[in-house]
Formats: C-alpha cells, structure tokens, sequence
C-alpha cells in the first residue's frame, strides 16, 4: 500500500490532460481521470496490517497555507485501518473531524475504508458515519475488498456482493 498526501486537480486542468496522448507502455496501466491527483508528499510504502490510525493529534496542521496557494479546499480521505493503538486519545471518526477542522479541509468520504476498519476493530460504522461532519463531505468513494477471514483488506478490487455489499 502506497501512503501519499495528495490534491485533486482542477477540473480544467483535467480537461486539458484528457486531450494528451496516453502511449500503451509494457507494465503500465492509466488511471482514469477521476482518479487523477497531484501527490504533495510521498510519505512510502507499508504493508495493510501496519497502517493504522495515529493516536493523537499534537501537532500543527499545515494544509492550511497548501490551500491557500492552490485557490481551493483540499480533500482528505478516511484510511482503512488494520491496527490500533492502546493509547489513542480519539476514534478514527474524531480524529477525521478534528483534522477536517484544523485545517479547513473537505472529505473524501471511502465508504469501503469505514467498512473495512469497522469490521476489522469491531466499531458500529453507522457510529463512524454519525460522527463525520457531513458539510465537510465532498466525494464519496466506494472501492472493493478482500475478505481473509478475520479480518479484511481494502483492495478496490473485488465485486459487489447481491448485497450491495463488496467481498
């Protein structure tokens, strides 16, 4: 899993960037548009099981000056967790929020990483949802998961179960 803060791009400069040629290249794959962002700052890679929520906020929030040499609001989407902390102050919900706040950000709102992280700690996600301050919602995303039994990881691979529900 790639951990990286990134901005969405105007969607004219979108509009500009969908007119260039994409050459098909041996191993790559495009995106589609939607998906297309600037990423900020690469933080690396970690493996699903460790990456988790951090466990307080006590320290600056910085996105601030970011959105307003961009002219716009970025969005932060919710993560999928698979660890938690013994010492965490927040829930992942309240954590969210107070980010969102702190920095005057939107949402990307992952309906798959609330499922996921609600399935893997044991939360109501309906709890999780009540506790997102909706004004801040912009985009909500929906990807697919794998199910490993105990616990599952956010692949936005899989298809949607009859349910509505992805496995």
């Amino acid at each position: 899993m790639r951990l990286f803060i990134a901005v969405w791009p105007p969607p004219e400069v979108v509009d500009v960037l969908r007119t260039l040629e994409r050459p098909t290249i041996p191993g790559l794959r495009w995106t589609t548009p939607d998906q297309w962002h600037v990423t900020l700052r690469f933080i690396g890679d970690a493996d699903p099981p460790d990456v988790g929520p951090l466990p307080t906020i006590d320290a600056e929030v910085t996105l601030g000056p970011a959105t307003a040499r961009l002219g716009r609001r970025i969005l932060m989407e919710n993560v999928s967790s698979y660890v938690s902390f013994k010492d965490s102050e927040l829930t992942e919900w309240e954590f969210i929020a107070e980010i969102a706040h702190r920095a005057d950000c939107l949402l990307l709102l992952d309906v798959n990483n609330i499922y996921v992280s609600a399935y893997n700690h044991g939360f109501d996600a309906q709890a999780y949802l009540a506790g997102i301050p909706a004004e801040r919602v912009q985009q909500i995303h929906l990807a697919g998961h794998s199910n490993c039994g105990d616990y599952i990881i956010d692949t936005r691979t899989s298809a949607r179960s009859p349910h509505g529900r992805r496995e």
